[in-house]
């Protein structure tokens, strides 16, 4: 009730006193020497870009290895025709049938965190491809890549 006798209320504009030194008008959109939120994004949408851009080519780049590496694969694991088909089609058949649900999943827990999970994922089954002992072993490593693909 003392604001309001006075003259001063904490609502509405701030009348200046006598002497009071007026503050200069910011522009709208400065942020006071911060980085604009548009800056920051483009810079985030780059690096997004080549992060998906790096995932893609690794992915393309094993199919291709794979492939051409195949007659190495099987002389050394002693694989038959059957085999090798399986080692391939394992990755397809995994990488297409788990899609769609790793979308969703992306959709309710956050696109950055499942790339990470499957980056991962397709890392760690890259190892053990490379280690494989068995052709069973190689054919159950790819599907793991498909998953982590997908």
């Amino acid at each position: 009730m003392a604001k309001i006798l006075s003259g001063k209320s904490s609502g509405g504009k701030h009348r200046r006193e006598k002497g009071e030194a007026r503050q200069p008008a910011r522009p709208p959109d400065s942020n006071h020497g911060e980085p604009r939120g548009d800056q920051q994004q483009a810079g985030n949408k780059w690096w997004t870009l080549t992060a998906v851009s790096l995932g893609t080519f690794m992915l393309l780049l094993d199919i291709t290895i794979v492939n051409v590496a195949l007659p190495k694969i099987a002389a050394d694991l002693h694989a038959s025709f059957s085999d090798i088909q399986w080692v391939i089609d394992a990755y397809a058949l995994t990488l297409a049938s788990v899609l769609l649900t790793m979308g969703a999943l992306a959709d309710l827990f956050g696109r950055k965190l499942l790339f990470t999970i499957g980056l991962s994922l397709f890392v760690a089954t890259s190892l053990l491809c490379a280690v494989s002992p068995s052709s069973l072993f190689l054919i159950l490593a790819r599907g793991g890549q498909g998953v982590g693909g997908a």
